[in-house]
């Protein structure tokens, strides 16, 4: 392995390795560009229900990928934050579009929570990049632990060390923000159980 997967604290699990932060920054500009362009392209099809389509069961999924490889503050803070932003926003414009909105910003934050449902709670299943990176990426996490626990016992024991020696695979923060809407869901009846089972000790994932 390169040193820079163990040791640079912009180290990726699974992504691009060995480039430096300008390369990976104008790698991750280009896929939002990508992404973006195609969605804007989709009113061109001239048909609502394959439109609706794409942008359900594709939009946030070209893009998940990116939040699955890159620690939390993967190619910097700022620079992660502006491509969740940037996709959200082209997906929201789409959907804005196709409801009948004027715009984005005119649909109701409530409406666009409920519009992230899954469809048998009411919803369209069209969730945001926001709400689903910090799963995305701990769910990434708990599977390479995993492999690497059975084919590689020596970087799974660095992988854990790392999370009580400065954390620089940004593990412990995204748990924390899963944490968050894990822990909504407190069996009471009006929030019920959580969907998932979500350990306290980050070494059981």
């Amino acid at each position: 392995f390169p040193t820079t997967t163990v040791s640079h604290p912009a180290v990726l699990l699974g992504a691009i390795v060995g480039c430096d932060d300008e390369a990976r920054r104008r790698k991750f500009a280009a896929k939002l560009s990508q992404i973006t362009t195609t969605l804007r392209a989709l009113r061109h099809m001239e048909n609502p229900r394959s439109e609706y389509l794409v942008l359900k069961y594709c939009a946030v999924q070209w893009a998940r990928y990116v939040t699955l490889v890159m620690p939390g503050d993967g190619f910097s803070d700022s620079d992660r934050k502006a491509f969740i932003r940037g996709i959200d926003a082209a997906v929201d414009e789409e959907l804005a579009r196709l409801l009948g909105y004027p715009c984005a910003s005119a649909i109701p934050p409530r409406a666009r929570a409920e519009f992230s449902l899954p469809e048998n709670c009411g919803g369209l299943n069209i969730t945001t990049l926001h709400s689903i990176a910090p799963l995305a990426y701990v769910a990434s996490v708990a599977h390479a632990g995993a492999l690497l626990e059975h084919h590689a016992p020596d970087l799974h024991a660095h992988l854990l060390r790392s999370l009580r020696d400065g954390d620089r695979f940004k593990i412990m923060g995204a748990i924390t923000r899963t944490r968050e809407h894990h822990d909504w869901h407190d069996g009471s009846k009006r929030r019920g159980k959580p969907p998932f089972a979500l350990p306290a000790d980050p070494v059981k994932l």
